[in-house]
């Protein structure tokens, strides 16, 4: 039922209950007109099932009106639906890769789509109701004709024709096309209809392939190898002309027979083996092996080669190239007598070359130290002085600033209207200022002293110049001369935050140590923990650099950096020291080597591969403790000292 018939429907049936109730209103008046002596029980009867049958037609038109109302409902529904089908297959046939078309009997479009244009380079309008044969090249013409004939003939869907396409700009892609007939309303043909794809790459690519194929087969008789094929049951099929110089037998002598025939059995049950795997895991292979010539003499040959596949993914054989290798063979052998000579001496090198690297490293550091201890204490000595005055005389100054303010005030209040010269050069130097701000002037240079005083103090700590070599010294005093002397590289910068470092500092006695040495195993130790927290943010940063928000902000999602140190007492009376951070972590590769002298990652002219090394030295050789790393890439590292309380 269309919209407009139940339309019309409803207008009836409303009609229909206006009737009615003009009826009953009808009825009723004339009730009320009536001689008085009218059956009254009739008028009543009357009323009744007149009001019934509205009733019952009200009813009923409400029924009618809800279903016409779903049905219109559903109607509108689909309606929707089917729209939005036909523009989602508009959507897929308009960017689909390739041309769908439709073609009348007498091979003229009816239809293409919109990629047409992209490859024939046709408008669309320029062919629209023109025979096809215009778009094909002349040559395949034909067989794109008897494609279609066949289509006809059989009435069932034909796929894989492989033609040239004649394009606008004269140019002749290969197409690839599958086509279906089309039917009318009564079953009859009326046309086809299918999609065409360029294949010109895929046809280049097999070109390609081919050439590579003769180069190869060309290339490998050009180097000695010779090329061979085996069933699958292990026979030669196959060998070309130069396997008489790599195996001592012609191709006619190897087909029909196992390459096992030609081997020793020890070399027979290797290559078994190795062609067993092969088959397994369905991968290429290399081996060598031995072959008996028919003089009785050992040929050595190399050979690489793949399993062959059918469509199912079943081995069907062996292809590969052999080559001959018994000089390479005789060579070996030659040399093999006098490697175990060469490899002593060998070792007597490397012993001799750790011996002096062992050398070198103790004089760095020893150089290291006197320069360093010299340095700290011109440095301390050049600055204490000139600290030591102006920080004693801070305190006069105050006073005297304090005296002069007191003055000032005291002279404001006896005159508080001075004359006017006097008034002008208190506002042009802005008086009320200069006395609110230089109280807070001395008290920011009295903090700046004591903290030249400090950080001094801390270079000398650091370095232990005026002590012993050797004493007992507070352990956690020396990690702050040093966290102290690394304050400027933990400070943030505008490529990054500052770096946290928190201390859990256990009860410790007095260490026996060479104090010195100590801390310079602490420097190394901190300073690397920086660098890596350092090559973290900067990892992250270039690897967000693509994203335009993350680049704006890389520091994002990249954590807080943090360093973390501990220190506790062991139960075997030795400390133990932990520093740790939470930088991009070490591979195991290069974990192995981290103590090795002279080993670095970092690039040239940032690091000289000495510093773990010394510091290995320093605390497993001067204080008779142990020095090793925890770590894995992108979750940080961890550094663990321990050494005995006492020597």
């Amino acid at each position: 039922m269309t919209a407009t018939s139940l339309e019309q429907e409803i207008k009836f049936l409303r009609q229909q209950n206006a009737h009615l109730k003009q009826q009953l209103h009808t009825i009723t008046q004339a009730s009320l007109k009536s001689v008085e002596n009218a059956e009254h029980a009739t008028t009543e009867v009357l009323t009744e099932q007149l009001e019934l049958r509205i009733e019952e037609r009200t009813q009923t038109l409400q029924m009618v009106i809800a279903q016409l109302q779903a049905e219109i409902r559903d109607r509108h529904e689909a309606e929707i639906a089917l729209a939005a089908s036909e523009a989602k297959f508009r959507s897929l046939v308009e960017h689909a890769n390739g041309v769908i078309f439709e073609l009348a009997l007498d091979g003229t479009f009816t239809y293409l789509s919109p990629h047409f244009t992209n490859v024939w380079g046709f408008e669309i309008s320029e062919v629209m109701h023109e025979s096809f044969a215009h778009c094909i090249y002349p040559k395949d013409l034909y067989a794109c004709q008897s494609f279609l004939k066949k289509i006809a003939i059989t009435g069932e869907k034909q796929s894989g024709l492989e033609f040239r396409a004649q394009c606008k700009d004269s140019s002749t892609p290969w197409m690839m096309s599958n086509a279906s007939p089309m039917y009318g309303s009564k079953r009859q043909l009326i046309g086809f209809q299918g999609i065409a794809f360029d294949i010109s790459d895929l046809k280049q690519a097999e070109a390609a392939l081919r050439e590579s194929e003769q180069r190869f087969r060309d290339v490998s008789e050009a180097a000695g190898e010779y090329l061979w094929e085996l069933s699958a049951d292990g026979i030669y099929t196959f060998a070309t002309e130069k396997s008489k110089f790599v195996k001592g037998y012609k191709p006619a002598q190897l087909i029909g027979r196992s390459p096992f025939e030609f081997m020793p059995t020890t070399d027979s049950v290797k290559v078994k083996a190795i062609l067993k795997d092969a088959c397994a895991h369905k991968r290429s292979f290399t081996l060598e092996y031995r072959n008996i010539t028919p003089s009785g003499e050992i040929a050595w040959e190399k050979v690489n080669g793949l399993p062959l596949l059918d469509e199912a993914g079943e081995i069907v054989g062996f292809r590969g190239a052999g080559l001959s290798i018994t000089q390479q063979k005789v060579a070996e052998e030659a040399l093999r007598s006098s490697e175990q000579e060469l490899r002593q001496k060998a070792q007597d090198l490397e012993r001799t070359l750790k011996e002096l690297q062992h050398t070198q490293s103790q004089l760095i550091q020893s150089e290291k130290m006197s320069s360093l201890g010299q340095l700290v204490a011109g440095v301390a000595h050049e600055i204490n002085n000139p600290v030591n005055f102006i920080f004693g005389n801070l305190f006069h100054a105050n006073e005297y600033a304090q005296d002069l303010m007191r003055l000032i005030q005291v002279y404001r209040q006896a005159y508080p209207n001075p004359v006017s010269r006097v008034q002008a050069e208190a506002d042009e130097i802005d008086l009320d200022f200069v006395l609110e701000d230089l109280p807070k002037l001395l008290s920011s240079m009295r903090v700046g002293a004591e903290r030249i005083q400090k950080i001094v103090s801390s270079l000398r700590t650091f370095s232990r110049m005026d002590e012993a070599d050797f004493k007992a010294v507070d352990i956690h005093e020396g990690i702050d001369s040093t966290l102290m002397i690394l304050q400027s590289r933990l400070k943030g910068r505008s490529d990054r935050p500052e770096i946290t470092v928190t201390k859990h500092y256990g009860t410790l006695p007095q260490v026996e140590c060479y104090a010195g040495q100590l801390n310079q195993v602490f420097m190394n130790l901190l300073s690397n923990a920086i660098d890596a927290i350092d090559e973290q943010i900067e990892n992250h940063a270039s690897s967000s650099a693509p994203n335009a928000i993350q680049a704006l902000s890389p520091l994002a999602s990249c954590p807080l950096p943090l360093i973390t140190i501990h220190t506790e007492l062991t139960h075997s009376n030795h400390i133990r020291i932990r520093i740790a951070d939470n930088g991009s972590g070490i591979p195991a590769a290069v974990r192995d080597r981290l103590f090795d002298p002279f080993f670095t990652t970092k690039p040239v002219g940032k690091g000289t591969g000495m510093g773990l090394s010394i510091s290995y030295q320093i605390v497993t050789e001067r204080h008779h403790g142990t020095l090793h790393c925890n770590s894995s890439p992108g979750q940080g590292s961890e550094f663990v000292i321990e050494i005995p309380v006492k020597q």
